[in-house]
């Protein structure tokens, strides 16, 4: 066992020896940098296992982060039991190979390593989508927040950066640490995924187009009824959440949305 390595959570059939050594080598290292922030988190594709693979790292500082690492209640060991909560109700997640920590000369760092994910974002479709497109991506933005609801199951980070469209015409969700399991206000919860996942795809953040709305609140509704019907009481409470989340918060598209450089 390596001193500098702890493994919190290995996938099915990962050998925790192979892992345990490819952490303490820092094997990202030598792969693609996708993405670093300001606090230092990274994003990497990595090759290992003749296939390509999501790494995250971020930083654990002090002893109060490590303490909540081996809680699972950073964002990362969130997204273990969020991806394990999802696959459980049949929804699509990248694999998870393995939750850890590495100590380096500059302190311990986070890492979870997944399958890459190859395919479009919801975000870049909505970019490069013409009016009829983006009225049908309304339509499945709402059946896929709808089936979420109906599963009883919350995304606060349900954003279209974080949904990569799959060819069969559901999604896969590629960050999954805001995933809970519903709480006592359904309506308000469909309300905030359906404010942070259909901003784009309905037009709400960029010029309000009413007809996309509707019609990604209606397939909400539908799929959180298992496609009983829409709930006209129901619709329009979740329709006034959504104005006052507008309201209260604004638009919520990340830094990198190419129709803020549009």
């Amino acid at each position: 066992m390596d001193r500098n390595v702890r493994i919190w959570q290995l996938g099915v059939g990962e050998e925790r020896g192979l892992w345990e050594r490819r952490l303490a080598s820092m094997f990202w290292s030598g792969g693609e940098l996708v993405k670093r922030d300001s606090r230092g988190r990274e994003v990497w594709r990595a090759n290992a296992d003749a296939g390509d693979l999501a790494v995250k790292a971020r930083p654990l500082l002090g002893i109060r982060e490590r303490v909540r690492f081996w809680f699972g209640a950073t964002d990362l060991g969130r997204s273990v039991l969020g991806a394990a909560l999802l696959s459980a109700r049949g929804f699509e997640t990248p694999r998870v190979r393995v939750l850890g920590i590495v100590r380096t000369e500059s302190g311990w760092l986070e890492v979870l390593v997944t399958d890459w994910v190859d395919g479009e974002t919801l975000l870049s479709a909505w970019a490069e989508a013409d009016e009829r497109e983006r009225l049908a991506l309304a339509r499945r933005a709402g059946e896929h927040v709808g089936r979420l609801a109906s599963s009883g199951v919350f995304n606060r980070d349900a954003k279209p950066s974080n949904v990569v469209l799959r060819e069969d015409g559901g999604f896969e969700m590629v960050d999954v640490g805001g995933v809970r399991l519903s709480g006592n206000d359904p309506a308000r919860e469909l309300a905030r995924m359906i404010g942070a996942q259909g901003f784009e795809p309905t037009g709400v953040g960029h010029g309000a187009n009413a007809g996309q709305v509707a019609a990604c609140v209606r397939a909400a509704m539908r799929g959180s009824k298992k496609g009983s019907g829409p709930d006209r009481r129901t619709r329009g409470r979740v329709i006034a959440m959504l104005r006052r989340e507008i309201l209260e918060h604004g638009d919520p598209a990340p830094e990198d949305d190419p129709l803020r450089k549009a």
